[in-house]
């Protein structure tokens, strides 16, 4: 019995954290169709930029993406 009600337990905060992170996901949908946004890497190479990013700079992705960021 404690085997299949820990296994409930654990389907609940599956669920939970399953949900969490589609909200977060949503959230940073949001914030790269509405906001200039780049992400580096802990050396500076450029791991993501977002639509608003590249039009704002006049750049496509394939210029940027690991590419190093002292090429702004």
């Amino acid at each position: 019995m404690g085997f299949f009600n820990n296994n409930k337990q654990l389907t609940e905060q599956l669920a939970s954290c399953e949900a969490k992170n589609q909200l977060s996901q949503a959230v940073l949908k949001a914030l790269y169709n509405s906001m200039a946004v780049i992400e580096f890497s802990p050396s500076g190479d450029i791991l993501f930029a977002s639509p608003k990013f590249l039009q704002a700079m006049d750049y496509e992705a394939n210029q940027v993406v690991g590419k190093h960021h002292s090429m702004f």
